[in-house]
């Protein structure tokens, strides 16, 4: 097994976490918790917050457990040839969640801006300007996404603080008309999308430069993301009002668009989400070719770059037939299918680590990956 050289930095962590946070589900999420919960959807991001938090502390203390080892070599560490299997589902969770963040970034530019383009071209296209980013590695990655990550961050200011000159907070009252049930149907949905998707960190964190209080960053990352999420369901209900924001597909762009010169803003919009969104597409795309890599013991990841490309973008064309399609899959089929996999398997992979731990096994263990790494 081979131990990784390439180091991030908890400040890059904190952005690459933000970013992959905020992804497709700053358009996606908007309308989905609205129509859920109404004007009280504004509290399901802070509900969603622990379990996500929780989630990724676990894979913090994996990654400490398991030191310069991916969620796929450590699986395998953990529970022998059972963790190959476990293994398997988390490149399979990569490789889906990529083929669908792709076909979110597709149907979104077919519909807004490129009117009839084919999504074989499109596909094609995004996946080609992905997979070179993939093949620049981890660390390239991280600098580059970084600097994009905060223009982001700081355009995203600019519109909060434009659309909040024509907020009506009345929108936002009665506070719990309908009870906290449907609160936490929308907070069950955001826990799952995106809170649960960090699971393919698991693929990334074993990247992070060790250091005093290096966990806060990525922990922070979660919270800032899911606080963005906040900021755009509370500009929906304040501006267009719970009815109106819960009917629209994409409800942020239609929010910005219905305010005074928001014409003008809306083009500065879209480019934050394709910020966001693209950069979470090359996040799971990594994570997909380095898991690959890891289960098969290959010592590099970069020849699986284009062939795993091809896969991606084909796979995306068949997982929605339209925009409709997305949001219905995002609302009702990803919580059940996704919790068990995204929260499932970190926990039972610690309950075994700990479980090894109180056995005595891990020490054996590490020593043979140590002569194992020597011989390498």
């Amino acid at each position: 097994m081979v131990l990784s050289k390439a180091y991030i930095s908890p400040q890059q962590l904190f952005l690459l976490l933000l970013g992959f946070v905020v992804g497709t589900a700053l358009f996606l999420v908007p309308s989905s918790a609205i129509g859920q919960a109404g004007q009280d959807a504004w509290l399901a991001p802070f509900i969603a917050l622990p379990p996500g938090l929780l989630l990724l502390a676990l894979l913090l203390v994996l990654n400490k457990m398991y030191p310069g080892r991916s969620i796929v070599q450590y699986s395998q560490s953990i529970l022998g040839w059972p963790g190959k299997a476990v293994g398997l589902l988390v490149i399979w969770f990569a490789l889906h969640l990529g083929a669908l963040v792709l076909r979110n970034i597709v149907s979104f530019i077919d519909v807004i801006f490129l009117v009839g383009t084919p999504s074989a071209v499109l596909c094609t296209t995004i996946t080609l300007l992905a997979a070179y980013a993939v093949r620049l590695g981890i660390e390239v990655m991280a600098r580059a996404l970084g600097i994009a990550l905060v223009l982001a961050t700081v355009f995203f200011a600019i519109l909060q603080g434009t659309a909040m000159l024509f907020a009506q907070f009345d929108n936002l009252l009665p506070v719990l008309e309908k009870g906290w049930l449907p609160v936490l149907r929308a907070a069950v949905g955001i826990a799952s999308f995106p809170g649960g998707e960090i699971l393919v960190f698991g693929m990334v964190i074993y990247h992070l430069k060790p250091g005093r209080g290096a966990a806060w960053y990525p922990l922070a990352g979660l919270a800032a993301g899911l606080f963005m999420l906040f900021l755009s369901i509370e500009r929906s209900v304040t501006v267009l009002g719970p009815a109106v924001a819960a009917r629209a597909i994409y409800t942020p762009l239609v929010t910005i668009n219905s305010i005074p010169g928001g014409q003008i803003l809306v083009t500065l919009m879209a480019v934050i989400w394709y910020f966001f969104s693209i950069f979470k597409f090359i996040i799971c795309y990594y994570a997909f070719v380095q898991g690959v890599a890891h289960w098969t013991g290959a010592r590099d990841y970069r020849p699986l770059v284009l062939p795993a490309g091809a896969l991606l973008a084909v796979f995306s064309l068949f997982v929605y037939k339209s925009a409709i399609d997305e949001l219905f899959f995002a609302q009702t089929v990803w919580p059940v299918y996704a919790i068990p996999l995204e929260y499932g398997i970190p926990l039972l992979l610690w309950l075994a680590a700990l479980l090894r731990k109180a056995l005595g096994v891990n020490k054996n263990s590490a020593a043979a990956d140590t002569e194992n790494n020597s011989r390498l």
